[in-house]
């Protein structure tokens, strides 16, 4: 059986963009979603490229960069839903603290058996690609 091609990285990098523009694009011009459009592809590029450099496997590499990418992009929901008026009643910086120290585990512990493991990442991939592909025709369709 074929390899799988690794798109995902790209996939869960344009989603925010994509979905934020979705529900704002009323109030935002089209070349600022291109702007945005291409600093998130040539930053997930950059890391993709970086890590599969570093790991000499780029499989390891988009897998790594997609795991950054969705611990990344969690931050800011994570926060808003700690910080509401509804939710935890704790001072501004503790559930900074609480989210910052828990998605760098996340991300750690999962890069750390991701760059540990000999498996093949083959059924892995075709996952995260067809997530990632999900998501963005999600976006796509609230446009």
């Amino acid at each position: 059986m074929k390899k799988p091609f690794s798109i995902h990285p790209l996939f869960f990098g344009l989603f925010p963009v994509l979905y934020f523009y979705a529900l704002n694009s009323w109030l935002f011009s089209l070349a600022g979603f291109f702007v945005a459009f291409f600093i998130v592809v040539a930053l997930t590029l950059f890391l993709w490229l970086l890590t599969g450099a570093l790991l000499k496997n780029y499989i390891k590499g988009a897998v790594i960069t997609s795991v950054f990418l969705v611990v990344f992009f969690l931050f800011g929901p994570l926060n808003e839903v700690l910080n509401s008026p509804t939710g935890l009643q704790l001072p501004w910086h503790v559930p900074f603290l609480l989210i910052t120290v828990f998605l760098s585990g996340i991300f750690f512990v999962a890069s750390f058996f991701i760059i540990r493991t000999d498996m093949q990442l083959d059924v892995l991939t075709r996952f995260l690609n067809v997530s990632a592909s999900v998501l963005i025709l999600l976006a796509l369709g609230n446009i």
